[in-house]
């Protein structure tokens, strides 16, 4: 469950994304009102499951018993956001607003209080609480840790920083404003992310728009062979997924998904082919560095021959035929995309030439954060399941191999990236990747 995560000390499930705790009663509303989309709360089935798995660990119901109070000089607890509050000067009673907090000194402590003197300030404190409402919501106060020193410097390094930063900022805004991707950033600048993936060193100098639109969905109106391959992709997606119902070949790639999330997913996938044409033509007015390796290029040319043939008129056999050869080359052509042994550099794959492509965000003319990123990259992922998955049913439909399976592992060891069974850890041969920690990493 990446939505939550467990405190032992407190007993509690904390929602991350939303910053308070949830009880065992109030899960299977949350889920389906607060993370819809999420692949744990798309179905009553997926929620029960998750509701299984998180009562295993004790969980308090604050409306049975208190919640453990935090003491006054506790550290902040993790995943609940810090607030700025007030404390009052008497009680360990904290609120945020002056007015709540001004309530409950009149009510608790007036009778108390000397006549004549002035009521004592009150105390600012940094604050969080459990719930959102009712039993549990009553603020207490943290203590965050302090920051660390800052390191002096003299005034010559300091003017020089300024001087370097505001430099960068100046030119990063008119290469924006021209619509023209950053090549680099300046000394003073850091984004682990982009020093991850890399994307400025390929698309740098190039305009934000002329990038994305290499890898955009095809117009039919003028460009009929795309629009022709983007909807062989879209088959071979509903043949993959009617193979899984059918049980043709075990796998639960498609679980958990709705018809809208597979469209979207498949978009992505045929934004990949229309990329890998788009680059490939001699008179494209935005060059980036490529290199097919010979089956992509074969396999291409096929492609494109195919998709022309399905445009010609002819009967209503002669039109299947021609489709089914038509997906039968995009397929072979996926599969190729996908089978890239890399010996230099890393954007000699089209693939990750597409995931840079990907990482533009043309409406805002910035590169897309780690946050935002990870919906396109897992439907790149999920759709290379499934093609890779169809390729095995048609291996063993074509007698090359005694079952599906036998095909889908060899793909799968030799360039398969695929999903643990909990969905939150990445394999690609002896590389893990868990999504907790690409969250974190998108966070420093």
């Amino acid at each position: 469950m990446d939505l939550f995560i467990y405190n032992p000390v407190y007993r509690l499930w904390i929602c991350t994304p939303c910053g308070y705790a949830v009880t065992a009663t109030d899960l299977n509303t949350h889920l389906a009102k607060r993370h819809t989309g999420h692949h744990s709360a798309t179905s009553r089935s997926l929620r029960q499951a998750a509701w299984d798995q998180m009562q295993r660990r004790p969980w308090l119901d604050p409306s049975k018993e208190p919640c453990p109070v935090a003491g006054p000089d506790s550290a902040p607890i993790e995943g609940l956001p810090i607030f700025r509050g007030l404390g009052c000067p008497r009680c360990d009673y904290v609120a945020r607003s002056p007015a709540v907090i001004a309530g409950h000194y009149r009510k608790t402590h007036a009778r108390d209080a000397p006549p004549g003197l002035p009521r004592p300030p009150w105390r600012p404190v940094q604050c969080q609480r459990f719930f959102s409402h009712g039993a549990g919501s009553s603020f207490f106060v943290v203590i965050p840790p302090r920051p660390a020193p800052v390191p002096l410097v003299s005034e010559s390094e300091f003017t020089h920083t300024q001087l370097v930063r505001d430099l960068q900022a100046r030119r990063t805004a008119v290469e924006r404003a021209n619509g023209v991707a950053p090549t680099s950033r300046g000394p003073t600048e850091v984004c682990p992310w982009l020093d991850l993936t890399q994307w400025p060193r390929y698309i740098g100098g190039h305009g934000f728009t002329a990038v994305a639109q290499l890898g955009a969905l095809p117009d039919p109106t003028t460009e009929p062979v795309l629009a022709a391959v983007a909807e062989s992709v879209a088959r071979l997606v509903r043949h993959a997924c009617g193979s899984i119902r059918e049980r043709k070949i075990k796998s639960s790639t498609s679980s958990g998904l709705t018809d809208t999330t597979y469209r979207r997913y498949t978009q992505v996938w045929q934004r990949l082919v229309c990329f890998a044409y788009r680059t490939g033509q001699p008179n494209s007015p935005t060059r980036l560095n490529h290199s097919l390796t010979r089956a992509q290029s074969a396999w291409l040319c096929c492609l494109t021959d195919r998709a022309r043939a399905v445009q010609e008129p002819g009967e209503g056999h002669r039109t299947a035929e021609a489709q089914a050869l038509l997906d039968q080359a995009c397929l072979y052509f996926s599969i190729s995309l996908l089978d890239h042994t890399l010996r230099g550099d890393l954007f000699e794959s089209v693939v990750v030439r597409f995931l840079a492509v990907l990482g533009v965000d043309a409406n805002r003319q910035v590169y897309r954060d780690a946050c935002s990123y990870t919906s396109f990259f897992s439907a790149l992922v999920k759709v290379a399941q499934l093609l890779v998955i169809q390729q095995a049913v048609r291996a063993a439909a074509d007698g090359e191999v005694p079952h599906p399976a036998a095909a889908l592992d060899e793909m799968r060891g030799r360039f398969m990236v695929y999903w643990s069974d909990d969905q939150q850890t990445l394999f690609y041969q002896g590389l893990e990747l868990g999504m907790s920690a690409l969250r974190n990493f998108a966070q420093l």
